[in-house]
């Protein structure tokens, strides 16, 4: 019995950090820290959207799915296809610049910020014989002059068997994603 209480508070209190950490990890940002951007995003099938979001019928999504694991009342999307995810950020007020990475993405996508253009991979817009993918694992930095990032991307893909966002998303101030990705931190 007294295996059982103990087994049981711990799992709650293991439980409580988890659900903590997934919290701060997006909307607490301290921006001295890497965190991963799984929770939070929306997604919208079948449409590029930069604005007015209310106005489709968006789905809460992770990254690191991709999309054709999604299923709405509607339909269950293929690999193929195209769509936007968004997502909204509170940035410190010191941090004048970040970094996204997207990990490997072989799909073509477009990447807005506060609806300015960043980064375009491939060419996702237009019909199915022009969508061209490109295999791009940069990290993108980002400058930016609020406190709140509109993050917004456009992604398509005609080529492969699953789409979207294959990996986790993470954020980061200062190089610290460049130099996760070289091993150094």
């Amino acid at each position: 019995m007294h295996f059982r209480s103990t087994f049981l508070f711990w799992l709650l209190v293991l439980s409580a950090l988890c659900a903590a950490a997934k919290e701060s990890s997006q909307s607490h940002w301290d921006g001295k820290s890497i965190v991963s951007l799984v929770n939070g995003w929306q997604f919208i099938p079948s449409e590029f959207v930069l604005q007015d979001f209310e106005q489709y019928n968006a789905v809460d999504v992770e990254s690191g799915t991709p999309w054709n694991k999604l299923r709405n009342e509607n339909h269950t999307m293929s690999g193929r296809g195209h769509g936007t995810y968004f997502i909204e950020l509170q940035i410190p007020e010191t941090i004048k610049q970040f970094e996204l990475d997207f990990g490997t993405i072989s799909s073509s996508f477009a990447l807005y910020v506060n609806g300015k253009p960043i980064k375009q991979v491939g060419s996702p817009y237009g019909d199915i014989k022009h969508q061209q993918a490109n295999y791009d694992t940069r990290i993108i930095k980002i400058p930016i002059d609020t406190t709140i990032a509109l993050i917004v991307l456009h992604v398509s893909n005609n080529q492969y068997n699953k789409g979207g966002l294959w990996q986790t998303v993470y954020l980061s101030s200062d190089q610290k994603l460049t130099m996760k990705r070289r091993y150094i931190v």
